[in-house]
């Protein structure tokens, strides 16, 4: 694999991510989005299935392990979410955030926009942090690219 691939493969992952965060917000809005835009498993997500996959050879950089702690954060932020308030429905295979008819916030209601909140942060760090890994990866020559991360992490 050479350094030009590992770099797209990393603005896709950067791209999958905002997909996913964008989906998030949606859901939080009261839109429909399709069940398959919004993983709630770390492992299985677009990132997820890199990151514990063909992404390993970059686990000698520090930045690309930092990743990891910042995607679990966003996940289980998300899945408390679902615990609280996120009824799944199937409608056309689709979710969405059922709001009471009146306008009075909940406590459960304040609750998830804390969440919400909360999950917004995480979700800058973690695309902080894949900029950051992105940045790495330029400075690296590709003569040692080859040799220093990718045979190294084999």
């Amino acid at each position: 694999m050479t350094k030009n691939e590992v770099i797209l493969q990393i603005r896709r992952i950067f791209v999958a991510h905002l997909e996913w965060k964008n989906a998030i917000q949606k859901i939080h809005l009261g839109f429909h989005v399709l069940r398959k835009d919004v993983d709630l498993s770390q492992s299985d997500c677009i990132f997820g299935l890199w990151y514990y996959g063909e992404g390993q050879y970059l686990s000698n950089l520090s930045s690309f392990l930092k990743l990891e702690t910042l995607h679990e954060k966003a996940h289980h932020i998300l899945q408390s979410i679902y615990k609280l308030n996120l009824k799944e429905v199937e409608i056309d295979n689709e979710l969405y955030l059922k709001s009471s008819i009146d306008n009075s916030k909940t406590q459960k209601q304040k609750l998830i926009m804390a969440y919400c909140k909360d999950l917004n942060k995480a979700n800058k760090k973690f695309s902080k942090a894949i900029k950051k890994l992105y940045a790495e990866i330029l400075t690296i020559p590709e003569s040692h690219f080859q040799k220093d991360i990718l045979l190294t992490s084999k």
